[in-house]
């Protein structure tokens, strides 16, 4: 099979791998309710993690990338609850909040994906 230059087939595992160490750093580092981020960089980080989702879908440019924001939720199911929210309603579970999300993320990865295969002129 031929080099198809950045995101080749033998890269898209490592970008996966990122992609998914990525979210769990999020998941078990920053929504841990012990950890205080201010206002800038709570915007900065879900500035990133919007902007991260196009870039991985035309890194990768398959469609198997759709499923890693659900590998991220599923990671996630050990995380607990967010005790944060506990003061004012029932809280959630870590994961069901990561998987509303990952929703969004697959659906920002579809059209950098698309984009990628008609570049490439693959059309499985």
């Amino acid at each position: 099979m031929r080099s198809q230059g950045r995101g080749s087939i033998t890269r898209r595992p490592f970008y996966a791998a990122i992609y998914v160490g990525v979210g769990l750093g999020l998941v078990y580092g920053l929504w841990n309710p012990a950890v205080e981020v201010g206002d800038a960089l709570a915007v900065a980080i879900f500035a990133a993690v919007i902007l991260g989702q196009p870039v991985t879908g035309y890194a990768i440019g398959s469609y198997w990338a759709l499923a890693l924001p659900y590998a991220v939720t599923l990671f996630s199911v050990p995380a607990g609850y967010d005790a944060s929210a506990a003061e004012e309603w029932e809280p959630l579970p870590i994961w069901w909040s990561v998987g509303v999300a990952a929703t969004a993320c697959a659906l920002l990865m579809v059209p950098a994906i698309v984009l990628r295969r008609v570049r490439e002129g693959q059309d499985d």
